[in-house]
This record gives C-alpha cells, structure tokens and sequence, in this order.
C-alpha cells in the first residue's frame, strides 16, 4: 500500500534538518509503513524497489525531470539542470569528447601534478610542526586537503587556470573558496522547501557563479575570451564555443562545484574507512607499494586500475560514499502500461525518484552486509555484476559526465597516499550530512602523517 504522510513539507524539511540525514529518515519511514512508496510531499513519492531504478532512470526512455527541483539550482539549460531532453542531449553531445576516456587521459599529467603537490605541502605542513611542540600541529583533515587537490584539478580542467588552494594557508589545508562551496551547497536544499526562499531565489538575479567566487569565474571567463589557441590539454570552454556566452559561466561553474566536492568527499569516505581497519590498510599498502617502485611518479590510470584491491577500494569508497545521497526528481509520464509499484498504478504526474541511499544499502542487492565498508566484494566474479546496482553517477542518459574524471583521481590520489607515507586516523567518528550533496563537518578527518 502507499504510505500517506500528513504532515506539511516544512515541518517535513525541519525534521529532516534536525537529522542532516534525510534518507535515514525516509528509510525508517519506508519500514515502519512497510510500504515501497512513501508519499513525502502531496504528490511526491520516494519509491524503494531497488528493481523500478532502471525504468525510472533509463538510458533510452527514462521519466523526465520534476522542473521545480531543478530550477532551485538556478543554473538553467546547464547540464544537470535541462529539463528538456533534446537540448540536454546537444550540450551532452558537445562535452562528451572532453569526459570521455580518451580525453581524461590527456588530463593525467594535471591531476599528477596537483598530486606532487599535495605531497609537498604535506611534507612542508609536518616539517613545520615536528620543529614546534603541539601534536595537534601534526594533524591534517584529509577532507579539506582532497577538497583543495579536486578544486584546482577542476578548476584547471573547466576554466583553463587553477584555482590555487593548494598552499593557499601556511599550517593547514584550506581556504576561503571552501567555505564559500559550503554556504552555497546549503542554498539549494533550503530552497526547495521554502515558498518564500524559493520566490526570492527566482526574483533576484543571483547566479550560481556568483554565490561562490564571482571574480575567480569572470577572470576565468575573459581570459580565455582572449586566447588565440586551444588549451592543453582541452578544457571545458573549448568545447562550448556554440553556447551563449552568457551561459558559459555558469555551465563552467556547474561542472566545477559538481566534479570537485564530490569526489573529495568520496575520498575522505574511503579514507576514513581503510584507516580505521588496520587489515584493510594493511593489504591495500602492501598491494601498492609492489606495485610501484617509484612513488612520485605515478603509473597512468589505466595501469592503476589492474591493481585489484586498490580499485577495489575506489568503488567500495563509491559506494558507501555516495556523495549525492538523496534521489533526483522526475514525473511519471503517460506510457502504454502503467507506472506499478506495490501493486499500485501511480499516476501520471506524480512526482518520483529513488536515491543512490536506497540501491547502496539495499540487503537485496549487496548481501547483509550492505552497510558495511568491505572492498572484497569487488573482488571475484561477483564483482563485475555489482557495478550495474553502483548508482553513485546515476544511470541513464542523465548520468554524471564527470565519471571518467572522479575515477581517475580517487585511483591516483589514494594511490600516491598509500605510497608515499604511512597514515594513522585520530578521527574516531565521521560526521557528515546531507544537504543535496554530502559534507564532512568538522573537524573533519584527521590523519598523522609520516613521509616514508
């Protein structure tokens, strides 16, 4: 049976804001109405049946976007926020060359660099507190130091010139820029669930560039305007050329926010995880530091990735991860048969989605241990079964672009970490929440460094 709940949206978003974890509430209101659509809002469902996620986010005919949802993002016609298939297809089509696997090979040697150079803060940060006679000095939040590595990759890889956070601050990893994605990650979410703040949203012309460094992303934009060459390697402005300009900036900076946090978050996920288990740290170091003799430079990703348990551990860190947790609205359309779940016609026009939360932690698909951080299940036959329930990048034509781009740099990143320095948490608990995209709140995840 469907499950009806009462109670108004706001007073909905207030409990959910209490928690900062929203799909844990709709999963314990999933059980104790034992149903597989829980109607959230008047005409919202959140559907759990782990088998309906392909028919709703197909490849070929999947259910269109809820547009209220996407607008709040207030980046119109970008990628992830076109409602409209046929236009979401064209701007695909012309960034596909740049995300696909070939076109992120040519971004290696940035990603490497970047790397090299988180190494040599890490070294300069621990050199520095060694000489002074604070332990805590010694400390670094992984979390904000991966943030820093994905933003000037990104940032580099969109606008043609690095963000700079790596070195921004003298004794930690960090930076203004941060802050800034945090506050704007917020807006967002508070804004689907506020009338009022919803209004505003639409009625002040307050672009998503903006919100998070306005001056870094129109100094971006015209000095690229200027160039009389294409950038190498490529970068997203080069394949945007038939975009409205004043579309660019935005497009540009959608691709920024979403390819940076999310894969830092997942990183710091993984971390966390393999850190706090001295088995799993074990066998990923031993596996790694075999395989490369030289820790500085490293392999490309395509060699990375045949090193089995640390792949492993890149997806196992996807999974559990899911730096989108929540679900991604569409409406049910009209179609020849109707839309079923728990035996129930939904109707066309309501609004519906299932998150990556639902299919990561589903018992049916992933065993009993579904909440559990265990990278062994990648490893043997099964594995190559589990990557079609791995919903971290969604499915479908709207699957994020970016998947080429976070899979190389989670391999390389924990590749070079395990390598070239022995790591030990101090974190005893990871404290995150969910506000759209996942954030780690502070004081992050701790880790003592010690340079091999």
């Amino acid at each position: 049976m469907l499950a009806a709940i009462t109670t108004a949206a706001f007073i909905l978003f207030k409990a959910l804001q209490a928690t900062g974890k929203p799909e844990e509430v709709f999963e314990k209101l999933h059980n104790d109405y034992d149903t597989k659509a829980l109607r959230i809002a008047p005409n919202e469902l959140h559907i759990s049946d782990v088998h309906l996620y392909k028919t709703i986010y197909s490849q070929t005919n999947p259910f269109p976007k809820f547009p209220s949802f996407y607008s709040v993002f207030n980046v119109p016609h970008s990628l992830f926020a076109e409602t409209e298939p046929a236009l979401h297809t064209e701007r695909r089509k012309l960034l596909n060359p740049l995300f696909s696997r070939a076109g992120v090979n040519k971004l290696e040697p940035v990603i490497l660099e970047k790397i090299q150079k988180m190494g040599a803060e890490i070294r300069r940060i621990v050199g520095s507190a060694e000489k002074g006679s604070s332990a805590a000095g010694r400390l670094i939040d992984v979390s904000d130091m991966v943030r820093c590595v994905t933003v000037d990759v990104i940032s580099e890889f969109t606008f043609g010139q690095t963000a700079g956070l790596l070195g921004e601050r003298e004794h930690e990893f960090g930076a203004g820029f941060l802050e800034a994605f945090d506050i704007a990650a917020v807006v967002p979410y508070q804004i689907h669930y506020s009338a009022v703040q919803r209004w505003l949203g639409r009625v002040i012309p307050l672009e998503w560039v903006g919100i998070v460094d306005p001056k870094f992303a129109r100094d971006s934009f015209y000095a690229y305007s200027k160039r009389t060459t294409t950038s190498s390697p490529p970068v997203v402005f080069d394949f945007m050329k038939s975009v409205p300009e004043q579309l660019q900036p935005a497009e540009s900076m959608d691709v920024l926010v979403a390819g940076s946090d999310t894969t830092a978050y997942t990183l710091a996920t993984g971390l966390f995880h393999i850190l706090r288990r001295p088995e799993l740290k074990k066998r990923l170091v031993r596996e790694v530091r075999g395989a490369l003799p030289n820790g500085e430079d490293l392999p490309s990703f395509t060699q990375l990735e045949k090193s089995e348990y640390l792949w492993a551990c890149v997806k196992e860190s996807l999974r559990v991860a899911m730096p989108v947790p929540g679900m991604l609205p569409r409406v049910v359309p009209q179609r020849p048969q109707p839309f079923v779940v728990d035996g129930q016609v939904i109707h066309p026009g309501t609004v519906i989605g299932m998150s990556a939360y639902t299919m990561h932690y589903s018992t049916e698909l992933w065993g009993k241990d579904a909440k559990v951080f265990n990278p062994d299940r990648w490893l043997g036959p099964d594995g190559k079964h589990l990557d079609s329930c791995l919903c971290t990048f969604r499915k479908g034509s709207s699957q994020c672009i970016g998947i080429n781009v976070a899979h190389t740099e989670a391999t390389m990143v924990m590749a070079y970490l395990f390598r070239n320095f022995d790591l030990q948490l101090k974190t005893t608990e990871f404290r995150h929440r969910d506000v759209f995209t996942q954030q780690v709140m502070k004081p992050g995840v701790l880790v003592e460094f010690s340079p091999l």
